[in-house]
This record gives structure tokens, sequence and C-alpha cells, in this order.
């Protein structure tokens, strides 16, 4: 499957996930400090942006060293096989943790679609250099910028598998407190 493909793909599963919520779905908070649907979706267009724009300057400077693309071969794999894995918590930067900067839903959700048909653009229009240059991910290290354009797909599926979870919680306490309303 190509970036391309991959992108499309996850960006599919999280219309799926999103565009049916309303905005009290959609800011339903379950544990205290968990994020809400609206702030995964915010945190992911904030995200894909930040990525993109780095990915764009990326192509303005020097071809990767030797080393340095060394250092990126055979990520690409690793990014799809663990980076979606949500058995392992991160904490997100600063930088893109969700602020309301989407306003009301479905703003953020708008601002995801916006940054992902930029990157299915810069995808569609990759060339090689995308292949001669990296920068580093912070966990990572270095990738190749098609390397990024395949991490931010891997990074949605990642919190899709976050927005199920959320939607299960909220059918499992709704079902507890109408249990707990029958005793």
């Amino acid at each position: 499957m190509t970036a391309g493909e991959h992108l499309e793909r996850t960006r599919d599963r999280i219309e799926e996930l999103c565009a049916p919520l309303s905005a009290d779905r959609a800011n339903w908070r379950g544990q205290p400090g968990n994020w809400t649907i609206h702030e995964i979706v915010e945190h992911l267009a904030v995200t894909e942006r930040r990525l993109l724009l780095g990915v764009l300057r990326s192509l303005k400077g020097n071809a990767a060293t030797i080393e340095e693309l060394a250092e990126a071969e055979g990520k690409a794999e690793m990014i799809l096989d663990r980076v979606p894995v949500r058995s392992t918590k991160i904490t997100a930067p600063e930088a893109v943790r969700p602020v309301g900067g989407y306003g009301e839903w479905p703003g953020a959700l708008e601002g995801f679609r916006e940054a992902r048909l930029k990157t299915l653009s810069a995808e569609a229009n990759a060339s090689e250099e995308f292949d001669r240059r990296v920068f580093p991910h912070p966990m990572l290290g270095n990738l190749t910028l098609r390397q990024w354009l395949l991490f931010a797909a891997a990074h949605a599926e990642r919190h899709a598998l976050q927005i199920e979870e959320v939607q299960i919680e909220e059918v499992q306490i709704e079902e507890a407190l109408k249990q707990a309303g029958r005793e």
C-alpha cells in the first residue's frame, strides 16, 4: 500500500468515526485527564499541519547525508507497525496539544480535513526528493520526507483507535448508569 493509500484510508476512518457526531458526543470526556474526541481531532489537525510544514521546509534544504539516509532506512515498516499501537502511552508535545484553536465542533474535523487534503496533495506530487531529504522525529530519529507522510497516516490510525476507545467508554458508562438506575 502506498503512502497515499494509507493517508486516504486513515482519513476515511476518521471521517467514519467523527462525521456523524453531535457536539455533545464529540466533547464527552471519560476519565479526568483523557482527551475528548474533539480534542483528539484537533491534535490530529494541528500535528498534520505542522508535519506538512516541516516536510515542505525540508524540501528547500540540502539533501541528506549518507549517514542520515542510512539511519532512516527501513523505518517505513516500523512506522506502520509501531506508531498505531496504543499499548504505549505517549504524551503529546506542548505545541500539538489541543487548546480549542478550532472553536466549536466540527471545527477541528474541518481542520483535519483541510490538513489531510494538503498532505494528500503533497504525496501525490512527491518527487524522488522526498526520499533524499530527512528531518528528525523526536522519538523515531531521522525519517525521510516520504516516511513522514506514512507517519501522518499511522498517527491518524493511532488516534482513530483512541476515538474508538472513547466511544466504547461512553457506551459502557451509559449502560452502567442505566443498570444502576434499575437496581
